[in-house]
């Protein structure tokens, strides 16, 4: 027989399985292809983003993609709007607001039912058994009972409300009631004394959960200023680059003009071949330039549509952007009061800096789980009171003569009556006592509760290392603003001297009084100033846009004042904040 059933058991499971696996071979083939596919749009949308400012081939002019003027506030209300990331952020509220809401649903009343129907038999072995010997009793039971249970928020409490009713029906002839209706109800408080009673792990858990939803609002308050200042500098970066491009391709018009007009010399016999060589070399050299900085406009315009665009499908992410903002001249350096800057900067970040205010935050919920953790070092004393009545009610039934005579209906009756009763309270029951525990020697809760006090100083260290170090941000910030502000200044003499050097080298040249290299090396030299001045005037701007950070958030990456380079003064990539409109 086994033998037979484990054939049958085999017949039944290989036709099943036989279906089953092609469809879940071609479900994974299915899921597979749409992975591929995905990727394939990913690759497309890439390579079109990468290519689309690049030359085609032989052409020397743009190969694809719309041109669109792009500016400064509407790069950051894109931002706002269609960032990625800033979309994610705004889901972690929700989340804190979704673990709230399980928490309190500790506290939500909790009603609880029985219906049941339940039959019993039993062989008489005696008169009181209501049968004679060896006679069988049947009873039937129907239970409907109902309940309520509420934690109580305030005190740690437990009510609970019960309503048991039950119907039973006997074929013993000894029941004076039958069927009998029996009602109970019962009201019940358990409440902690001392432990629990001021904060226990429901209300640690609550308490502690609002706060890290405040937290929660703060970190996206951060995200949001990060995502805005990320744009406002990825936008000036861009910005720098175009400048630079064009900065390069004007070197680049110099130098081949400067090869032209040797070669007209060369032919009418006034200037040596070798002349000829010197300047193309340097229209090769502008040349490299240029290819770079086109790499560079490129590598920087992906940067920002990264932080613009919500998907490769938008138009924009196969555009080439024309930022159309330019910096505007910046105020002399005499002008800055720096002492004032940092003061009034300091306030505001003591007020509005998120990592200073989660640290805060932070040290409430420390505070929070400390009392939790000194509440449970106390006894365990819990009281219990409850109170009930009960009623009865059915036909009653009297006998004939002894035990076991034949019954007699002497009141019909019902529920309704067992109900009468209940009202009237005439069956009381109440209980009342005290439960009382508590550990001999170092308990658990004891270790637990040190525990909690050295993590309360350590949040309280933290809070003033946070103090500090938003002082530190603030004033290194607003130096690093003066500094670039002073190497701007700088730059742009710089800039104006390399122009009239290359004025005198080439009014020399003309005469015969220099030869071609000097011309060369101005062309360069200017170059390389005009580039310099664009970077120092870039460093400004993105300084500007990191003193606004360091009072906001404490993303950002302050440099050493004393460092020149776009870096010295930007905030990072991943973590920069907003600015005011003119930033």
């Amino acid at each position: 027989m086994k033998t037979c059933s484990s054939l049958l058991r085999l017949a039944l499971i290989v036709p099943v399985m036989a279906v089953l696996t092609p469809t879940s071979t071609l479900v994974a083939q299915q899921q597979q292809k749409a992975s591929d596919a995905h990727v394939a749009d990913l690759m497309k949308a890439a390579l079109l983003q990468v290519t689309a400012g690049q030359p085609a081939q032989g052409t020397g002019q743009q190969a694809q993609g719309p041109v669109v003027d792009l500016r400064l506030e509407e790069a950051v209300t894109r931002a706002m709007d269609l960032n990625i990331d800033l979309a994610v952020a705004r889901l972690n509220p929700q989340l804190q607001d979704l673990s709230i809401a399980q928490t309190r649903a500790a506290y939500a009343p909790t009603l609880t039912s029985t219906l049941g129907d339940q039959s019993s038999s039993s062989m008489s072995t005696n008169t009181l058994s209501g049968g004679g010997a060896g006679a069988i009793t049947s009873n039937q039971t129907y239970t409907y009972n109902g309940g309520l249970t509420q934690v109580l928020p305030w005190t740690g409490g437990t009510a609970n409300l019960s309503w048991n009713n039950n119907r039973l029906f006997t074929d013993s002839n000894n029941f004076t009631i039958n069927p009998t209706f029996t009602t109970r109800f019962t009201a019940q408080l358990t409440q902690p004394l001392w432990r629990n009673l001021k904060i226990d792990a429901t209300r640690n858990s609550l308490w502690t959960g609002l706060i890290g939803r405040q937290i929660a609002d703060v970190t996206l308050r951060a995200t949001v200023v990060n995502t805005e200042a990320s744009t406002r500098n990825a936008y000036w970066d861009l910005v720098y680059a175009v400048q630079n491009l064009e900065i390069q391709k004007q070197a680049q018009i110099l130098a081949d003009q400067l090869v032209k007009d040797n070669q007209a010399k060369v032919e009418i016999g006034t200037l040596a071949p070798l002349d000829v060589v010197t300047a193309q070399s340097g229209a090769a050299q502008a040349r490299q330039r240029v290819v770079a900085a086109e790499q560079t406009r490129q590598q920087n315009e992906i940067a920002l549509k990264r932080l613009i665009v919500s998907s490769a499908q938008d138009p924009l992410w196969t555009s080439t952007i024309n930022p159309t903002n330019r910096p505007d001249p910046p105020p002399p350096s005499a002008d800055m009061d720096v002492k004032a800057m940092i003061a009034t900067a300091l306030a505001n970040a003591l007020d509005k800096r998120t990592d200073l205010i989660t640290s805060r935050e932070t040290l409430r919920q420390s505070e929070i789980t400390l009392k939790y953790n000194k509440n449970q070092t106390l006894p365990d004393a819990n009281l219990t009171a409850s109170y009930g009545t009960l009623g009865t009610g059915g036909d009653v039934y009297t006998r004939s003569g002894v035990v076991g005579g034949t019954p007699i209906l002497a009141k019909p009756g019902g529920y309704v009556d067992a109900l009468s009763i209940l009202g009237k309270a005439q069956v009381p029951t109440w209980v009342m006592q005290v439960q009382f525990s508590y550990p001999i020697g170092t308990s658990a809760a004891d270790a637990t509760y040190a525990r909690a006090k050295v993590q309360y100083q350590q949040s309280l260290t933290q809070l003033k290392s946070v103090e500090l170090r938003v002082a530190t941000d603030v004033t290194q910030a607003a130096l690093n603003v003066q500094s670039n502000l002073q190497q701007v200044e700088t730059a742009r003499v710089a800039r104006e001297l390399a122009q009239k050097q290359l004025e005198a080298e080439q009014s020399k040249f003309e005469v015969g009084m220099q030869t071609n290299y000097f011309v060369v090396q101005a062309q360069q030299n200017l170059a390389a100033a005009q580039v310099s001045e664009l970077q120092a005037l870039l460093n400004y701007r993105k300084s500007l846009v990191t003193f606004q950070q360091v009072q906001e958030t404490g993303s950002a990456t302050v440099s050493s004042v004393s460092s020149g380079s776009s870096s010295s003064s930007s905030s990072s990539s991943s973590s920069s904040t907003g600015s005011t409109g003119g930033q």
